[in-house]
């Protein structure tokens, strides 16, 4: 009884250490995801600015011509 009570507990054990594991897995994933994000706004906000800066290059050139 006492063999089989010791089993179960590092049967336990070896699967906390597996949660563990894919908890901070998981962790690592999420905030590797946070960082892409956060790159792709950066990047989203400077092309939404060279569009701007664009269609004012093209404002002042069509203005130009007339």
């Amino acid at each position: 009884m006492l063999g089989n009570l010791t089993q179960e507990v590092a049967n336990l054990t070896v699967q906390v250490g597996h949660l563990t594991e894919g908890l901070t897995e998981i962790r690592y994933l999420v905030q590797e995801q946070s960082e892409t994000a956060k790159r792709q706004a950066e990047t989203a906000e400077r092309q939404e600015r060279n569009i701007e800066r664009l269609v004012g290059i093209v404002d002042r050139l069509i203005q130009d011509r007339r």
